[in-house]
């Protein structure tokens, strides 16, 4: 029988860095005036996409760190709301990547299977950590539709 040689945090760290690279890529993709302003009403900006998928991924690391830390919906609309330029959400994101993948590599295998309560629910740090990459995913997405609303149908992502 062949075993797959799985390293759990290498599998995250992995994730998280391509995710955050790929919406780094898409971001700096959509022409400038672009970025700033929302596709619709009601519509959240690229550069507030991106913000939020920083600070989320700062909070994330702040709940591996502190397991009793909770994330309000509030401050978090409140904080993103504070990154108004491609500089300053692209900032956020490559500081907080940093901060989760230095939680993340500070964790033994066990460590990743411990509880905790975020979103009304129980997850495991490892569960919360894959939810983070499907979260960077997702607005990674959003952020290609934008381009192709803009005129660019590249794929940026090397």
């Amino acid at each position: 029988m062949t075993t797959c040689p799985f390293d759990p945090r290498a599998f995250l760290v992995s994730g998280i860095e391509k995710g955050a690279a790929r919406l780094k890529a898409d971001l700096l993709a959509i022409p400038a005036g672009a970025a700033t302003v929302a596709q619709a009403e009601g519509a959240r900006t690229p550069v507030n996409i991106v913000a939020e998928c920083g600070v989320l991924t700062g909070y994330l690391a702040d709940k591996i760190n502190d397991h009793a830390h909770t994330i309000d919906h509030d401050h978090l609309v409140e904080t993103t709301e504070k990154y108004t330029t491609v500089d300053a959400a692209l900032q956020c994101l490559a500081k907080n990547t940093s901060k989760l993948v230095g939680s993340i590599q500070s964790l033994n295998e066990h460590s990743l299977q411990t509880e905790v309560e975020m979103f009304g629910r129980q997850w495991s740090l490892f569960e919360l950590c894959a939810l983070n990459i499907t979260h960077l995913s997702y607005h990674d997405g959003q952020l290609n539709y934008i381009q192709m609303l803009n005129g660019d149908t590249e794929n940026h992502w090397g």
